[in-house]
């Protein structure tokens, strides 16, 4: 069963397909793999420890899964 409807699927789909758009100012909104978004979590609190509520942006998180 998928969870998702049609409008969802093509979203999911086409999103990633449109990072190359988002620059600048924009790069906050390019699409993060939900693998990419786990490890990148887990390093950050390994590294960092629990702080509380965080907002990462794009950026902050290929630092993260960079540097590792």
């Amino acid at each position: 069963m998928n969870r998702y409807d049609a409008t969802q699927a093509v979203f999911l789909a086409v999103w990633p397909k449109l990072d190359w758009l988002f620059a600048g100012p924009l790069r906050q909104f390019r699409s993060v793999r939900v693998e990419d978004l786990g490890r990148a979590i887990a390093i950050h609190a390994a590294h960092d420890g629990p702080t509380g509520v965080e907002i990462l942006e794009w950026d902050e998180f290929q630092r993260i899964l960079q540097t590792g």
